[in-house]
């Protein structure tokens, strides 16, 4: 069976698409690389600071809200503290 060339315009010709599948050869194997992320143990130490500046923040605006002298919060802090002891 004979193959029909077809020209295209200009100097090109056309390579019909199962041919260029058989020339083309799988790409290698791109080998993946995986993103990294190191934090220092300074870096560690500054963000637990920082969280227990934001702790300390809510506490001392909570004391200002007089939110531990209502009876809820002192019923609850009386519980826990009588379960530490074991007399409940």
């Amino acid at each position: 069976m004979k193959k029909l060339e077809i020209k295209g315009i200009g100097n090109h010709s056309y390579i019909p698409l199962q041919d260029i599948k058989k020339v083309q050869t799988p790409p290698a194997e791109v080998e993946k690389k995986q993103d990294k992320l190191e934090i220092s143990n300074e870096a560690k130490v500054l963000q637990s600071n920082n969280e227990k500046t934001k702790d300390l923040s809510v506490i001392q605006q909570r004391i200002k809200d007089n939110f531990y002298n209502t009876d809820q919060v002192v019923s609850a802090t009386a519980d826990a503290i009588l379960k530490q002891i074991k007399l409940k």
